[in-house]
């Protein structure tokens, strides 16, 4: 599994610091320590990742995050423990993110961005590619 970039939103804290990139990156074994960016607003990351972006959101009728993980690069907006805002789902879909789900169980946000990046990585991987996360 390899994420190139996190970039943690304003709202959410700082709960990604450089070291544990760094601890996380040896313990699976990557030789490249991905890179935590200063956190940005909201409006800001959705702004840059366009139709690019894949909003992961607990509701049953949204596709499923393999479904639409096949570009060659994406960036995974995972929510905050409450859930996206009506306004922050709107900026998302005006935006032209599209919008996913893990399945019918609802995870804690640490736990949601580990389980979005691994299956999304094993979806862009299965054609032997590289492609960025």
């Amino acid at each position: 599994m390899l994420a190139i970039h996190i970039r943690p939103m304003a709202n959410m804290g700082d709960d990604v610091p450089d070291r544990i990139a760094e601890a996380a990156a040896r313990q699976s074994l990557q030789r490249r320590i991905p890179e935590v960016s200063e956190p940005v607003e909201f409006e800001a990351a959705v702004a840059r990742a366009g139709a690019k972006g894949i909003l992961l959101h607990n509701t049953p009728d949204l596709q499923m995050l393999e479904e639409c993980a096949y570009t060659d690069e994406i960036g995974l907006f995972v929510g905050p423990e409450g859930g996206w805002s009506a306004a922050e789902l709107r900026s998302a879909a005006e935006a032209g993110m599209r919008m996913a789900q893990l399945g019918p169980y609802r995870l804690r946000s640490e736990t949601a961005g580990i389980v979005a990046v691994a299956r999304a990585r094993a979806v862009m991987d299965a054609g032997g590619r590289r492609r960025k996360v």
